[in-house]
């Protein structure tokens, strides 16, 4: 997590110099308006690419949420395949340093990603999708989402009272990927403990 902090810090200041130092504005003003509209829009193949990537990880979501081992693992796979065809050459008239960023990013979700696919333990599994939560949020952030409406969600004592757990959601209602529905040990409104924390 510190990692991605220190990254997008960094992001930042780059974008920070190259605004106020390096970059030449433009002495039309027709060619500045036209400039402005561009930035920041990507291509319709690169938001679908994006799409697919998120529609799969809902599915595994809900697969967290019905804490089914072996439908889990298919669409974390399904996860992984569409993420391995995300092509992020949009991001390169951005900024190369944001190009980089997200290919790192995309690197870790899918490493996270692919731990799921080793582990039998559900815990374990959960905690491998909580890390890769933790990974495609900033990512999304960085791209600049373009896609339906998503909500960052926490659960402050998803793995007992001292680690939380987050995720993604495509809708405001609060179905926790980790709670354990087979866990009989007396908690009680863990299946829905979840705060929207931000959305995109």
């Amino acid at each position: 997590m510190k990692r991605i902090i220190l990254l997008l810090a960094a992001v930042a200041i780059l974008l920070g110099i190259w605004w106020f130092f390096i970059r030449k504005p433009a002495t039309h003003p027709h060619a500045q308006k036209e400039e402005a509209i561009k930035s920041g829009k990507h291509s319709q193949a690169f938001n679908e690419s994006i799409l697919k990537g998120i529609t799969s990880y809902l599915s595994m979501k809900d697969a967290f949420v019905q804490g089914d081992s072996g439908v889990i693992k298919s669409h974390c796979r399904a996860f992984i395949s569409t993420m391995d065809s995300v092509n992020l050459d949009d991001l390169k008239m951005d900024s190369s340093l944001i190009y980089i960023t997200a290919k790192q990013e995309v690197s870790d979700i899918k490493s996270n990603a692919s731990a799921i696919l080793l582990e039998t333990s559900l815990t374990e599994m959960r905690q491998d999708f909580r890390m890769v939560s933790e990974n495609l949020y900033p990512f999304l952030k960085l791209i600049g989402y373009e896609g339906p409406k998503l909500y960052w969600k926490n659960c402050p004592n998803a793995f007992g009272e001292t680690l939380e757990g987050t995720w993604l959601s495509n809708t405001a209602v609060s179905t926790n990927p980790y709670y354990n529905k087979n866990d009989h040990s007396g908690k009680t409104g863990s299946a829905n403990c979840g705060d929207i924390k931000d959305s995109l």
